[in-house]
């Protein structure tokens, strides 16, 4: 008994430590996918079809829209909305409106 007890202390204090795994867009509290708050442009691709925003979060886009955000800079704001359940369900949409079609890479970080 008392080694299942230990066992089981073990795993709840490991998963009371164990760090939330991040959304996407949502890293730090920072962005809330569905149109909060902005995150910021880590980088862009040469191309367009990857960006990398200031929460770790990489985001393949759709190649309609790469050209959009091949025109992004770094340090530029975005925001991250949810609109679909396709291929490419979200939207990363600038300051002046332009969005492009992206869906969640992996974490940066």
């Amino acid at each position: 008994m008392t080694r299942c007890l230990t066992i089981l202390i073990s795993t709840a204090l490991a998963g009371a430590c164990a760090k939330p795994k991040p959304t996407p867009g949502g890293g730090r509290g920072a962005t809330r996918v569905g149109g909060g708050a902005a995150e910021t442009v880590r980088f862009t691709s040469t191309d367009g079809r990857f960006v990398g925003l200031g929460d770790g979060s990489l985001w393949n886009i759709d190649w309609p829209d790469a050209a959009t955000t091949a025109a992004w800079s770094p340090g530029q704001r975005v925001r991250v909305r949810r609109t679909a359940t396709g291929s490419f369900p979200y939207r990363l949409i600038d300051g002046q409106g332009r969005q492009a079609a992206a869906r969640h890479g992996k974490r940066l970080d």
